[in-house]
């Protein structure tokens, strides 16, 4: 599965028709363990000689996915062993470029001894095919990330309390391409859910601590979509008890209905702090090194490294060369009107453009855009941005090494590399003009 798999200015509006209302002192119905494991051993045995093969139900699976270029649902997940429920409105869209946007908003609920549950705060997650981001109301705070792997996106949403409200297994490149392989896919039996009458299928998984799960999917006889998912911790002992996630699916429509918003704007006060949702791996043992070399900020051209030279066209079609810059310092904002964080990042680039435009600094926005009917130049001149524009900067990317947008690098007078960065921080507007201010002197 690629990165571009699979909220803007509507969330609110569009939270107000899907998210479920906050609920208090309310019970939420547990599943503790997956069906399969309350039914009796001999029970699943003589059921077995009758079920379907399990590869056909995901096939019919994977082919109601692929016909859906939309897809919402309400989900309501509680467990056994967990402290917290949730009742969200999901929703996905095809992204242009493949893969699928995400939006999940609603409640995380607090659970108590006697199962009743309380508000906890808002969820409020979404990915737009590049960008996730999640609103976190309670600490005026938008964390945000640039995805480049499946596996951190999943992370994301696990992290921001969302991921147990997706499907993960029906959004993959091949619609259940991980169950499909897997030695230890099984039918066991069929079950009604919600009204629902479901084949219920059976597969084990590494969960994100690395155990084991047992995941199972029921999925609608009548439209061929998911309906429950349960992931139960596998016990290691015999007397261990297992925890479990339970997810509902109800009013399941595909290609019809309102959408969730996949971009998320950011709210007036709040602030956006970038985030890299991978665990931590060990610190290397410190050995001894010889000679300083300049190394690479997150994998980017090293500073004191030549930045290359490239000729693109600006939007009135002239040619731009970075060689027609030798002598200033250079700030390259390699950006697109597509991209949150760019956006989001872009006043202060304005910023840097105005307080040192007479004072030997150019700042050049490098443009990329993933659809041809975008204008970046009518962007930038309605939002009242006036530094200036080079089209097609994706060219050069690679040269760059720009894997994520928005990149930004400073150069110094000669075209050497002083400074670069991923992403937006609000942070990086002082450390550019910190390195700037040293660059004139």
């Amino acid at each position: 599965m690629t990165a571009r798999m699979f909220l803007g200015a509507t969330l609110f509006a569009t939270a107000m028709l899907w998210a479920p209302p906050a609920l208090a002192q309310q019970k939420t119905p547990d599943r503790p363990v997956p069906p399969s494991l309350q039914k009796p051993a001999q029970d699943r045995q003589r059921d077995a000689k009758k079920l379907e093969d399990p590869k056909a139900i995901l096939a019919r699976a994977a082919d109601a996915i692929k016909k859906a270029n939309v897809l919402r649902y309400r989900a309501q997940v509680g467990g056994e062993g967990v402290t917290t429920a949730a009742k969200t409105a999901v929703s996905f869209a095809r992204a242009d470029a493949g893969g699928w946007k995400i939006s999940v908003v609603g409640d995380l609920l607090a659970k108590g001894p006697d199962a009743s549950t309380k508000p906890l705060r808002t969820i409020e997650v979404g990915f737009d095919a590049i960008t996730a981001r999640s609103i976190r109301q309670n600490e005026k705070v938008v964390a945000e990330f640039d995805i480049r792997k499946p596996e951190d996106l999943r992370l994301f949403f696990n992290n921001h309390d969302a991921g147990a409200s997706v499907v993960w297994e029906a959004i993959e490149d091949e619609p259940f391409a991980s169950m499909l392989a897997s030695p230890t896919l099984k039918t066991i039996g069929t079950d009604n859910v919600e009204g629902a009458t479901c084949d219920v299928v059976q597969y084990e998984a590494a969960g994100a601590d690395g155990a084991t799960q047992i995941v199972e999917i029921a999925i609608s006889i009548d439209d061929r979509l998911p309906r429950r998912v349960s992931r139960a911790s596998k016990p290691a002992k015999p007397d261990e008890k297992p925890t479990s996630r339970v997810t509902t699916m109800t009013e399941v429509v595909p290609n019809d209905g309102v959408l969730g918003a996949f971009v998320l704007s950011t709210p007036d006060g709040f602030m956006v702090k970038s985030e890299t949702p991978r665990k931590p791996k060990p610190e290397a043992p410190k050995r001894e090194q010889g000679p300083k070399q300049p190394v690479a900020e997150r994998g980017l051209l090293a500073k004191g490294s030549d930045a290359p030279a490239w000729t693109l066209k600006d939007s009135d079609a002239k040619e731009v060369s970075l060689s027609d810059y030798k002598g200033k310092v250079v700030v390259l904002d390699f950006w697109g009107s597509w991209c949150p964080p760019c956006r989001a990042a872009m006043p202060g680039i304005q910023k840097l453009h105005e307080r040192y435009k007479d004072k030997g600094v150019a700042v050049v926005g490098m443009n990329f855009e993933r659809n041809a009917a975008a204008n970046p130049a009518k962007f930038m001149k309605d939002n009242g941005y006036t530094y200036a524009l080079v089209l097609k900067a994706e060219t050069i990317a690679e040269k760059y090494k720009v894997s994520g947008w928005p990149t930004f690098y400073i150069l110094d007078t000669q075209g050497k590399v002083l400074w670069s960065a991923v992403g937006h921080d609000p942070a990086h507007e002082e450390q550019m003009e910190q390195v700037i201010e040293e660059a004139l002197k």
